[in-house]
């Protein structure tokens, strides 16, 4: 996210404004402000106006599924996609679980077992030739079906399973509602890392499914729970701290999408050094002195 924006017009705590970030490329004038503001989640000052990078549309689009029998396998191949820089603009994972939840609501008749959701762009040539790179990296991994699109509406029945399974999976469970978790780790660390967190949530009886952003090391977990049984929410909680942990470990961190906020505030000392928490406090403090700003977020006390 933060690479694509350009400059943010900012209202302090104290009520001034101030304008930062260049729209000129390769500019290193004074401290990197934008990165700072984008990365603070509201608690040092409110965003009211952001200038964004804007790209051209591709000269070529091609979409393609690759469905594998087992979890590992996918994730193995994602990693050699990344690792060998095949030129992917999107790869995204969804676990048995979720395309399961998009057929039920949806009628469709989707590969019920993990798959890899990609695309790519470029021209006609180097779409197909990045294509084949893929199917040819699937196949050592076992991979059971792989199917391609180049048309807009071809395209989107290949992702409709990836486009619509967080409502799907909540539709599952009838009343239930979605408690959402992410982490984001190295690339190398991927498949190890999501490997024990679904074994780790296969000890428990909480229903959850998983879909991922794996082309930068990034998943979810979705829970969907009873917000009422106390013990599904404890469960939740505790596989959210121990997958938080593992990432951490494994050299990630925390959250790699959706942020601190106040629910990952505890894995901040795990993450982040003594040194470096008390300098975010000293910038809190210097910035917004009367803790208005989204009070009681990301810092731990």
């Amino acid at each position: 996210m933060r690479d694509n924006v350009l400059g943010l017009k900012v209202v302090l705590p104290g009520g001034k404004t101030i304008q930062i970030g260049k729209e000129r490329r390769g500019c290193s004038s004074a401290v990197d402000l934008t990165s700072m503001f984008i990365g603070a989640e509201g608690t040092l000052g409110v965003v009211t106006e952001a200038t964004l990078k804007l790209y051209p549309r591709p000269e070529f689009s091609r979409s393609a599924v690759c469905t594998f029998q087992s979890m590992e396998d996918a994730i193995r191949t994602s990693v050699k996609i990344l690792q060998q820089g095949v030129g992917v603009s999107r790869l995204e994972f969804v676990d048995e679980t979720s395309i399961q939840a998009v057929n039920k609501a949806y009628q469709s008749s989707h590969e019920e077992k993990p798959s890899l959701f990609l695309e790519f762009q470029g021209s006609e040539t180097s779409t197909e030739d990045d294509a084949e790179t893929v199917k040819t990296i699937a196949n050592k991994n076992d991979v059971i079906d792989m199917k391609t699109a180049t048309e807009p509406e071809d395209q989107k029945k290949l992702w409709h399973a990836r486009h619509n399974s967080y409502y799907a999976i909540l539709a599952l469970r009838k009343g239930g509602k979605g408690v959402i978790s992410d982490a984001c780790v190295p690339i190398s660390r991927l498949a190890e890392c999501i490997r024990e967190t679904k074994e780790d949530i296969a000890k428990t009886s909480i229903f959850s499914a998983m879909i991922g952003h794996v082309g930068d090391g990034n998943f979810h977990v979705i829970f969907v729970v009873d917000l009422d049984n106390r013990d599904e929410i404890r469960t939740a909680k505790d596989i959210t701290s121990r997958l938080s942990h593992r990432a951490i470990r494994m050299g990630g961190t925390c959250t790699g999408e959706h942020g601190v906020g106040m629910g990952k505030i505890p894995y901040l000392k795990a993450e982040c050094d003594a040194t470096s928490l008390e300098l975010m406090r000293t910038l809190k403090k210097t910035l917004d002195p009367k803790g208005i700003m989204n009070p009681g977020k990301i810092l731990p006390d």
